[in-house]
């Protein structure tokens, strides 16, 4: 009958999204159980505790606080995003640890689908595929699920909204999607600070795109102010609650001191031709004299704005080169500095041969799965910047795309832990570059499938609906 393979349950299971899913599934239900058994103390992060008491203090008080024991000392330097995560965990399955990582497996399992989803809308199934399996195997961010800290649940928020910025562009009206994209980009600021500037870093976009497609301005002004109004009231409500009860009117204090010690630090490790840790140590012994952090740091760098590129660079091409396996090692034996990859990194090539080559270790071979599985996602991403140098046109979905990649890129640190929330976005453009692929227009593929549904079965990877023997009407692709 016709229709019958659309619709029939058994053609859903074929689906690779689904092998995806069961991949991804296995492999951290594996390392979930290694780790409940071996000593479920090592789900907990350096700054989990920081988000427990707050958690423990919602469930028992009802108020934000530091502590339940101590309902009168309001929170101010965590946002309350993961602790409520966490609040619904114990809520669910009290304090049990593994049950609420087992919560952040399946959050990791939705951004697999998110990230699948948004390959395929823009792409195609092989894309598609390709992206997720290379989201599946990041090392990185199978560590961070296995942990209790931010980065699950922020990745998650963060491809959801790029999911609604690939569909949002496509269409050639307003759309609620607008405001969607807005209150997920808050969301994902009130779970990790470094998110705050995502809304308006989207926002202009798509200004940019609204105006070099030519949109009308009507479109352009409505999207723009329906992505920001929602970080604006979400967002300043929070800084609100905080000006009152400190007097200050930032977002969290924690965000402000990591931007002074990263930037300013690397900045005066430059000046002063010291290492990063003593630039650290001397900003630390003079914070007291400073009213500010963000406001020393914004001076520093207009006072040295090419030297903040330059270490902004290196910082990025640091976190874009860390295998960052250590962070699986120390779920696997006792939390230690001592990793393949840190090995490296600090002590050189004769002690990293000396302690892990010879004899050769289980470790090693994280350090080179991840090594090989970074070189590879660093490759598409080369290559499919490449492609678009070379045909100078690309689509207004992957611009959004490539402004997630560069935002997180230009406000991390060098840490490999800053680069899970950039993966989903970076999955898609490598898996695009690594199968050479030009993007399609959105709207013709979503019209293709449709009549091939109606006929009864699915037609060729590729084609079109000329192909098939149905007219369409012929219209602009929605490329730069």
């Amino acid at each position: 009958m016709p229709g019958t393979n659309a619709r029939n349950p058994i053609s859903a299971l074929r689906s690779p999204l689904v092998g995806l899913l069961a991949l991804s599934l296995t492999m951290k239900v594996a390392l979930w159980s290694v780790v409940t058994s071996a000593d479920p103390a090592r789900f907990l992060g350096a700054d989990t505790k920081e988000y427990l008491g707050p958690a423990r203090a919602l469930l028992e008080t009802g108020y934000f606080a530091r502590s339940p024991q101590h309902p009168d000392e309001l929170e101010t330097n965590r946002t309350p995003g993961y602790p409520l995560f966490l609040a619904g965990g114990m809520l669910l399955f009290g304090e049990s640890l593994p049950a609420i990582v087992f919560l952040q497996i399946l959050t990791s399992l939705v951004s697999l689908s998110l990230v699948y989803s948004t390959a395929r809308l823009l792409w195609d199934t092989r894309v598609a595929t390709l992206g997720g399996l290379l989201f599946a195997l990041d090392p990185v961010s199978l560590g961070y699920t296995e942990i209790l800290m931010t980065e699950t649940l922020f990745a998650c928020l963060v491809a959801a909204a790029m999911r609604a910025s690939a569909s949002l562009v496509e269409k050639r009206e307003w759309s609620f999607e607008a405001v969607t994209i807005g209150m997920l980009v808050a969301a994902a600021a009130y779970v990790r600070p470094i998110g705050y500037y995502l809304g308006p870093a989207m926002a202009l976009a798509v200004l940019a795109i609204g105006l070099t497609k030519r949109w009308p301005l009507r479109r352009i002004g409505s999207t723009a102010i329906g992505i920001l109004l929602p970080c604006v009231v979400l967002l300043g409500g929070w800084q609100l609650r905080n000006l009152r009860a400190t007097g200050s009117v930032a977002f969290s204090p924690i965000e402000g001191r990591m931007v002074y010690w990263s930037r300013a630090a690397w900045i005066t490790a430059r000046l002063d031709h010291i290492p990063v840790k003593d630039a650290r140590r001397r900003l630390a012994e003079s914070a007291g004299n400073e009213p500010s952090a963000e406001w020393a740091t914004v001076r520093l760098v207009a006072a040295h704005p090419l030297l903040f590129v330059t270490t902004s660079a290196y910082r990025a091409l640091r976190m874009m080169c860390g295998p960052g396996e250590h962070r699986l090692v120390w779920l696997l034996e006792e939390p230690t500095l001592r990793a393949p990859g840190l090995d490296l990194h600090h002590y050189g090539l004769a002690e990293f041969v000396k302690r892990w080559v010879r004899p050769p270790r289980w470790q090693l071979a994280f350090f080179l799965f991840a090594a090989g599985y970074l070189a590879l996602v660093d490759f598409g991403l080369l290559r499919r910047l490449w492609t678009l140098l070379r045909e100078r046109r690309i689509s207004a979905a992957e611009v959004l795309l490539w402004v997630v990649v560069g935002y997180f890129l230009a406000t991390g640190v060098s840490s490999s832990r800053f680069r899970v929330p950039l993966m989903p976005a970076a999955s898609i453009l490598a898996a695009a570059g690594l199968r050479r692929s030009p993007m399609p227009s959105p709207a013709t593929s979503a019209r293709t499938s449709v009549v091939a549904r109606r006929l009864g079965a699915p037609i060729p990877q590729g084609a079109s609906l000329q192909r098939i023997g149905c007219p369409v009407k012929r219209r602009q692709s929605h490329q730069l």
